[in-house]
Formats: C-alpha cells, structure tokens, sequence
C-alpha cells in the first residue's frame, strides 16, 4: 500500500514492466516500481500565474499521465503541452503544443472575487445611496461568467496513445477546467474546445475538430484495433459518449448519457469491437441501476449485454486478455472481478488497509500484463497493489 496523502489526479502503468506513475494534485508526478515501492523518478511543475478568485476550493490544475504503447516514453499533459520523457533516461524527448495557448488573459488581475452578504454601516448606506449597486444576485451571476470563462489557457482535458504508438490523441479545454477533490473534472465549454490527433514524429496534429460548442471533451480511449476512439462530452452535469474514426475524426456515432458527476468509465474488448461502460442507456434505468455496467458495440453503440449484480460501478478496468473485469462499488469500500464470458462476479474483496467509516475506492487499473492490480482512493490519495493470478479468479 502507497500513502501518498494527495489527490490522485491520473495513474498508469507501463507495458512490459513494473513501472507506475501518478500525477498528483500538487503538481508532483511519481514513478515508482510495483515490485518494491522504490520511487524512481519524479517530476514537477511550476504553478501556473493565476488569478485565485476563478478558483474555488479544492480546485487544482488537471494533469494526465499515459505510457507509450510499448512502455519506452512517459507522457505527461500539463496546460496546453503533452511533455514526452525516456524512462531509461528521463531526458525529454517531444513536446506537443500550440504556441501561445499557454499565455492568460490580458485582464487577468480584474478578476472580481465572489460577492458575499456583508453588513454596512448608516453611513456607507448613505454615501451609496446614489450609486448604481448590483443585487447579489446579479453580482453573483457576473462573478460566476468570469469564473467559467477561466483565465484565458487552453488545458488538456485527456490524451492517449495510438495502438502503435505512433501518435496521440488529445482533448482541449478553453474554459474553466480544472481538476476538484470532489468531481475528477469541472468542465465549462466555450464552443471552440477541440479534438486534435497528433504525429509525435513531426510535432504537428494531423487533425482538429471541435465536436459540440455546448460541450468539452473529457475523456478520450483508443479501441485496440487501431480504427477508433470513445470520447466522453460533458457539461456541467451532463454528459455523452460518442465512437470516432481514429483516422479522420469524424463522429460514428453519440449517445446521450443523462447526468453524470464523474464521467463514464470505458473499456474496449481486445478485438475494438464491442466495449463495457457505466454510462446510462434506457436498457439500465428500467432496474433503476443508473451506474450498472453493460456491454455495447463500438460501431453501432447498441447495448449487447447487461452485467448482473446489485452493485453500481463507479469505475472499472479490464484485463489485457479480455477475460476479467475488476470493477469499485459506487458507495461501498470494496472491488469486484468480473467473469466476462458470464457477466458475473468471481470475486468481492475488501482491502485489509481499509476502515469500513473510510472513503471508497474509486479507481482501479490493471498493469498492460495482467500481473498487477491497483484500487485506491483518489481522494486521499491511498493505492493498493495486488499481484493478480490465477487464485484471484479460481
């Protein structure tokens, strides 16, 4: 068990090896190994100048962290710029980026900071009586425009790898979009956030699409046929998944997902045809289970199966031989893995380090071998590794 006593905000695991890394709500990133918990490297950013009235508490720059393919680069996504580092070396390689979208607004200090309720004196009332003073209300709204509209950097919402590792995948933020010890990602769009596949070689994108001016892009997963990817769509409190061909970004198809806190957890079968997710669909609500976890089809995005089960799912991970499905409860402090053939459960574990009155777990991740298991809680920043074999589903 790592304690790292930070928000979580992105953790993944390397092909091939035992490295692990997380990025961290203090702008830190760790790589350590899974074998012994040594840490091998870490990184830092600097905090970005910013006004701290477009902040409320507990918000912290969004940070992703994703292994090439073939576990050989380190990708790291900091404001507008997607860092590439060897993990033999540490030296950076590639720096993905539009110039200038790093840069804050002009009128960045005048920022107002949140109206609140205050008590003013006979005399204060007195020498503004014959000034033009907004309602609360009103000062409240103009506060909350300012705030949305964020200081002026664009921020990547998620990025991944193509499947030979060739280019990336990334999406893009205008807005206010930052990371929250509550919600994994508070997005407001601007109507221009895009989409945009880059070549890694070249440091150019190949392609850019802006989806829907009412929504962000805040999740992005490549199928592992190389054709596709599934992006999720949000807005304040609303969200929808969509499949894309990989090649030219054109939308296949998009689904509407209803409300959703946290954005939908997506998981691709080995062959890209078919994928399991938490997202809502009208074959769920009939048993009122909002969160249940059911399998639909990549090209279609018709529902094909329904997992059995009580539980909700808050997140989930599946294996790489497509065989097994560890999935967290919505509110309780314990994990599942699922039989995919049958949809059924195998196995319910409670990590021993958990107290019942603690937070839940709410992320989960197989290693690209099948070897290792991590569940944790994003929140506080505890992770649990388990060596996963043949007694975990036996």
């Amino acid at each position: 068990m790592d304690k790292l006593s930070t928000l979580v905000l992105a953790l993944d695991i390397a092909n091939g090896s035992d490295l692990a890394a997380v990025a961290l709500a203090d702008r830190r990133i760790r790589v350590w190994k899974l074998t012994s918990g040594e840490v091998l490297h870490e990184f830092s950013f600097p905090s970005p100048e910013t006004d701290e009235h477009l902040k409320v508490a507990g918000e912290v720059e969004p940070i992703s962290v994703r292994f090439s393919p073939d576990g050989k680069y380190l990708a790291i996504s900091f404001l507008s710029q997607i860092h590439l580092y060897d993990v033999f070396t540490w030296d950076e390689k590639a720096s993905l980026g539009v110039p200038g979208e790093d840069q804050p607004r002009s009128d960045l200090k005048i920022t107002p900071q949140r109206p609140q309720l205050e008590r003013r004196s006979a005399e204060q009332a007195q020498a503004d009586k014959d000034k033009p003073i907004l309602s609360l209300n009103d000062s409240i709204k103009a506060w909350a425009e300012a705030t949305e509209r964020g200081d002026g950097r664009t921020r990547i919402t998620s990025f991944a790898f193509t499947m030979d590792g060739s280019s990336i995948i990334a999406a893009y933020c205008r807005g206010k979009c930052l990371a929250s010890t509550w919600l994994r990602l508070e997005t407001f769009p601007t109507g221009s956030d895009p989409v945009r596949l880059w070549n890694i070689a070249s440091a150019r994108f190949v392609w850019e699409h802006v989806y829907d001016e009412n929504t962000a892009v805040e999740k992005i997963v490549t199928s592992p046929d190389g054709n596709r990817f599934a992006s999720v769509q949000a807005r304040p409190g609303r969200c929808a998944v969509g499949m894309h061909d990989i090649n030219d970004g054109r939308t296949l198809w998009l689904h509407s997902s209803g409300p959703c806190a946290d954005p939908p957890s997506i998981q691709f079968s080995t062959d890209g045809q078919s994928f399991i997710t938490n997202r809502i669909e009208q074959g769920n609500q009939k048993n009122k289970l909002w969160r249940n976890t059911a399998t639909y089809e990549s090209r279609s995005g018709k529902m094909v199966s329904d997992f059995s089960g009580r539980d909700s799912v808050r997140d989930a991970d599946i294996s790489s031989d497509g065989c097994w499905l560890a999935s967290t409860t919505w509110s309780g402090l314990r994990f599942q893995i699922w039989d995919v053939s049958s949809k059924k459960p195998v196995r319910i574990e409670t990590p021993k380090e958990w107290k019942w009155r603690g937070p839940p777990i709410n992320r989960v991740r197989f290693s690209p071998d099948g070897r290792w298991l991590v569940v944790g809680n994003d929140q506080i920043g505890n992770l649990v590794i388990y060596q996963f074999g043949p007694s975990w589903h036996n």
